[in-house]
């Protein structure tokens, strides 16, 4: 009997060794960045669909977009603060931080002036009363600007 006790502590003390090394060469879990998407989004008449993160100052987003249905359909990106996003969601004066206007595609280069969180606004032009719903293709990757020794 007790050298069946003897093996459940020695087996316990392994397993608790095993447990404590394991974790210390296993490496942080990585969260994907919201801001590192590849997706597409179809967005209504008068509508719009949006991209947000938070993006470290200097740091920058690229990517691309492409209106895939209709073809050549226009399209706006609009890429605001969280201040003045709050502001365009209620309808009210907004000033982009960057803004491309009419193309159905086109390359995204932004770079953050300051830390905050940024939105990445695509909006559909066209009246509700048209019923022309836009299909997006949007390729994003956050970049950071830090050098990595």
């Amino acid at each position: 009997m007790q050298s069946l006790r003897g093996l459940i502590i020695v087996g316990a003390a392994v397993g608790l060794s095993y447990l404590m090394v394991s974790a210390a060469f296993t490496p942080p879990p990585v969260a994907a960045d919201p801001l590192t998407t590849r997706a597409v989004w179809t967005i209504a008449p008068g509508g719009f669909a949006s991209l947000a993160g938070s993006v470290t100052g200097a740091d920058y987003i690229v990517g691309n977009y492409t209106v895939v249905n209709p073809p050549g359909a226009p399209i706006t990106l609009l890429v605001f603060n969280e201040t003045d996003f709050a502001a365009f969601s209620l309808h009210r004066a907004a000033v982009p931080l960057y803004n491309v206007t009419g193309d159905s595609s086109a390359r995204l280069i932004f770079s953050a002036p300051y830390t905050d969180t940024y939105h990445f606004v695509w909006v559909n032009g066209f009246a509700p009363t048209t019923g022309l719903v836009l299909s997006v293709y949007v390729v994003t990757n956050y970049e950071s600007n830090a050098l990595v020794e």
